[in-house]
């Protein structure tokens, strides 16, 4: 086992005060001036059933927080925002139908799956009719460049991720030798090991010991597994890119093999409890948007995670749904900004958002840039315990995207 040492944050370097940039939700100026006229609609096509149902159910919940809070204030342009959410059932060919009755239904603005792959084809449809559409998909290829001027990307990027790991690993696990292990059935997973491993490459004195592949639904990865306890060069940690529900597994049989090695993953793989059905995991770290435990070092973080279980009943499950109630600031910012609810207006709009505040950090839009970088936590989970490591920023060298 590689010697670790705890990560000490410089509070004024890489703690954000989130109370600074934006106010914290359910704590906007109320106003006696009541949104009055017909609802601004933004139109929701996310898995609300399915496989990727795990990650889009809270973001139902979180987009709506995000809707009451914004009527609180007085609306937009004194008018109600009002949120239509409707089933993909997690099916690509099911998204261009969802998008296109919401269009016809009248919203402004889409919202559509945390993912490139799955989040795409609602997208497409809403480029055609000139909407905006956003999405948490962690990946630059929601964008400009891939699916056009109306399609936008609000998380932070596979690429800075791949940074933020590689750094970490670097810096704080003291590891020098690496593997990794692709989950190649998304673009996500697939985009963020690739910077994972440039990143990695980047830095001094470091080598990559072996790299392997997998498929979420593999039951087995038993011979990759082999392979990497037969490496002559045992890595010093491992980059194990992924997403629910396969990655648990994969994780499962790495540990069960004995294979020691401190692994590090990103968002994809954040789940409140998944972990409890690996009682003895340790040395294993991931990324998230936020704390889900009350802990997170913004109050409006908590603060919001608190409102979250208020409305859904329950606590969220992943932090993907800070990014729900970032997309419906966007879109309300946009229509103030613009003055107007038209597509074309809402994108010329976006494309000027210079460092504007919202509850993740601020965000930059130009005509060619639709991603940014944002602050992240790193959790750590440590005899089957998440433990909060610190929020941290994206590395002064981020891996140029990939389009």
């Amino acid at each position: 086992m590689i010697r670790r040492r705890r990560l000490l944050l410089l509070p004024a370097l890489l703690v954000l005060s989130l109370a600074a940039l934006v106010a914290v939700p359910g704590a906007q100026s109320k106003t006696d001036a009541k949104p009055t006229g017909k609802p601004i609609v933004i139109g929701g096509a996310i898995a609300l059933s399915g496989g990727f149902s795990a990650y889009d159910l809270i973001n139902k919940v979180a987009a709506q927080v995000a809707v009451n809070d914004i009527n609180a204030a007085g609306g937009v342009l004194g008018r109600p925002l009002q949120y239509i959410p409707e089933d993909t059932k997690s099916d690509l060919s099911v998204g261009p139908t969802v998008a296109l009755d919401l269009i016809n239904k009248g919203a402004v603005a889409l919202i559509t799956q945390c993912d490139f792959d799955y989040g795409s084809p609602a997208a497409l449809v809403a480029q055609k009719h000139q909407i905006p559409a956003f999405s948490c998909a962690s990946s630059p290829k929601f964008g400009a460049q891939d699916l056009g001027p109306y399609a936008y990307d609000v998380s932070p990027t596979t690429n800075e991720e791949g940074g933020i790991m590689a750094t970490y690993a670097y810096n704080t696990l003291h590891a020098r030798t690496a593997y990794f292990l692709t989950d190649t059935s998304l673009a996500y997973s697939t985009d963020e090991c690739k910077s994972f491993m440039q990143a990695w490459q980047g830095l001094p004195g470091t080598s990559i010991v072996g790299k392997d592949t997998f498929s979420n639904g593999d039951p087995s990865i038993a011979s990759q597994i082999t392979r990497i306890k037969s490496l002559k060069t045992p890595p010093q940690v491992i980059g194990l890119c992924t997403y629910l529900p396969g990655g648990p597994n994969a994780i499962r049989q790495i540990r069960a093999a004995g294979i020691t090695a401190p692994m590090f993953s990103g968002v994809g793989i954040e789940s409140r409890d998944w972990f409890k059905a690996l009682p003895t995991l340790s040395d294993y770290y991931y990324l998230g948007y936020g704390s889900l435990f009350g802990n997170d070092p913004r109050p409006a973080v908590n603060k919001f995670f608190k409102m979250v279980q208020a409305l859904g009943h329950k606590p969220a499950a992943v932090s993907l749904s800070l990014m729900a109630y970032t997309e419906v600031q966007l879109i309300a910012d946009a229509i103030k900004k613009a003055g107007s609810t038209s597509g074309p207006a809402l994108v010329k709009a976006l494309n000027s958002f210079t460092n504007v505040p919202t509850i993740t950090g601020p965000v930059t839009y130009t005509a060619t840039k639709h991603y940014n970088y944002f602050p992240v936590v790193i959790n750590e989970i440590e005899h089957g315990k998440v433990i909060l490591k610190g929020l941290v920023q994206p590395p002064k060298k981020v891996p140029a995207p990939t389009f």
